[in-house]
């Protein structure tokens, strides 16, 4: 018989011999490759690979080996794989190990459990030669999982606000027309007796008898149709500009307003509104006219060629050229709504008599969570239908933990109304309490709800090990979530930008922690382990910090 050089062979032949010898209890010569070693969890999933390299004389050629590869710890063991090989003499459709040895792979995939945090891989094995078998106890051929990428913060999402639209400076303009006949700038009295220039006329009285408002101008834009000489038209619009001027000058003066400006612009020949008076028409060959205009730059080449339309011409000199000779004046106004201490005082006299965007511009101006929340709870008290009042309620319930509260608040928003804003949160609702799949649904229905929605995407590409997107979707977020990101991500630098922007907590340091580690930055383990808190403990199985197990500052932690 060859002589074996391992315990399998040995073990083999005490099998078939019936020898009382004690086979070793080791892989004596065996290459196990696990790979990634520490074992990783991402996405939920311990995932790898492992590659076995046998010596020569390892396999007795009538033998059937089952290797078992398995995950173990207090809980008990997991399987990871199973890898059965064969010798050259047995039959079967196994990997074959020949006397000269040889190599067998396998892969696995198994769910994530917390108490895989403290395990380690074994290998066991079993052997047959015929009708005899024997079992190999198990042994470590390899450590644990590192779960760094369960650090991720479900709970740290970013709710959106439904954002007041209050202006206390709102800018208001009332606007009149006066027309002229053809080739002149004479203001009739018929035109200064139409309706809408009297509403100007009393715009402009009662903006001056009124605390809030404040005339900032006066806007004068005149015109002359696009017939006749370009040279012509240009006298005719500079004329009637300086007639409406003079006139607003005077009625400036007849309403008492002074310091006010009346700024006046003219245009020749007003092809823009001959345009969109076409388009606005039902004329005769009207595609035609919109045509040329197209077609021809030139003031005379289109006047020329509209011309020729004969019949048309004459619907044009009779309903669109007149319109065009005009003066329109603009009256413009800021209208000065109530001021911060204004609102205030409302707001703690009777905040019914605000309007809902007064209130939530209110919560704006308050520091406290409390005070913002009874606010937004205002609103929605006193416009049930406005969607901003609980969606707000809810971002202060999700800021604070509330997640029981948060989503009865976006149940009522939603039925208000599903803005991107109140569909981001009620993904951020659904990320926290687990439900990814929701979660991206709700995202998916969010495009517009701006900054937070990219933050919570970002969490979700951590949870499903898509570091290189999230590390872009939490940049400059200055969050633990983003310095994760750029850790699983292998960005040490970009790490660490982002906690020293943290309002640092235990995970904070815990994190820094991580980042020395990995760049085997002893003295900061330790500083930073040292202010982890509660999780300092945890420390101790991490194999983030197995280089450590040994340390005696480590030790003493």
């Amino acid at each position: 018989m060859k002589k074996m050089r391992s315990f399998l062979a040995l073990l083999i032949a005490t099998l078939l011999l019936g020898s009382c010898g004690k086979p070793p209890s080791d892989f004596a010569g065996v290459d196990w490759n696990i790979n990634p070693s520490p074992l990783e969890v991402h996405n939920g999933k311990v995932e790898g690979t492992i590659d076995i390299t046998f010596p020569d004389g390892y396999i007795d050629p009538s033998a059937l080996v089952t290797l078992t590869l398995q995950l173990a710890n207090e809980a008990g063991e997991t399987e990871l794989t199973t890898i059965t090989v064969q010798g050259s003499e047995f039959e079967g459709n196994n990997t074959v190990i020949r006397e000269t040895g040889g190599k067998a792979s396998g892969e696995f995939s198994i769910d994530y459990a917390e108490s895989m945090k403290v395990s380690e891989v074994q290998v066991k094995a079993s052997a047959s030669v015929g009708k005899k078998s024997v079992e190999l106890p198990a042994v470590k051929v390899g450590d644990g999982v590192i779960a760094t990428s369960t650090l991720v913060d479900a709970n740290g999402v970013f709710p959106a606000l439904g954002a007041d639209k209050y202006q206390q400076i709102v800018p208001e303009t009332q606007e009149a027309a006066i027309n002229y006949t053809i080739q002149s700038s004479t203001i009739r009295s018929s035109e200064t007796r139409k309706d809408e220039v009297k509403e100007l006329k009393a715009y402009l009285k009662e903006a001056k008898g009124n605390e809030r408002k404040e005339i900032t101008g006066v806007e004068v834009s005149s015109y002359a149709s696009p017939d006749g000489a370009q040279d012509l038209n240009t006298k005719v619009s500079d004329r009637r500009g300086s007639a409406s001027e003079k006139y607003m000058n005077r009625e400036l003066s007849r309403a008492k307003v002074e310091g006010v400006d009346v700024v006046s612009e003219t245009t020749p020949e007003d092809w823009d509104g001959f345009k969109k008076a076409v388009e606005a028409s039902d004329i005769q060959d009207k595609e035609l006219i919109l045509r040329v205009l197209s077609m021809y730059d030139d003031p005379e080449k289109r006047e020329e060629e509209i011309k020729n339309i004969a019949a048309t011409y004459k619907e044009l000199a009779s309903d669109i050229l007149p319109q065009l000779r005009r003066s329109n004046i603009y009256v413009n106004v800021n209208y000065m709504d109530l001021n911060d201490d204004e609102i205030k005082a409302q707001y703690a006299a009777d905040p019914a008599v605000l309007s809902v965007d007064q209130i939530l511009y209110y919560a704006t101006m308050v520091e406290s969570n409390d005070e913002k929340l009874a606010a937004y709870q205002k609103a929605a008290e006193l416009y049930p239908e406005d969607w901003r009042g609980q969606n707000d309620m809810a971002y202060i319930y999700i800021k604070e933990g509330k997640f029981a509260e948060a989503t009865a608040a976006m149940n009522k928003a939603a039925s208000a109304k599903a803005t991107p804003e109140v569909k981001n949160n009620q993904g951020a609702l659904a990320l926290a309490s687990g439900d990814v799949a929701k979660a991206k649904q709700s995202f998916g229905q969010a495009a517009g709800a701006g900054t937070p929605l990219d933050y919570n995407m970002g969490v979700v590409a951590i949870i499903e090990a898509d570091y290189s997107t999230a590390a872009g979707n939490l940049k400059g977020s200055g969050t633990n979530n983003a310095a994760l990101a750029c850790i699983l991500n292998k960005d040490y630098a970009g790490a660490t930008k982002e906690l020293n922007a943290v309002a640092a907590d235990d995970l904070t340091f815990y994190l820094k922690a991580v980042v020395a580690a990995r760049q085997s930055k002893e003295q900061d383990v330790i500083a930073n382990l040292q202010k982890a808190g509660a999780l300092k403990e945890a420390a101790k199985s991490d194999l983030e910090f197995a280089a450590y197990f040994e340390n005696a500052d480590f030790k003493a932690l």
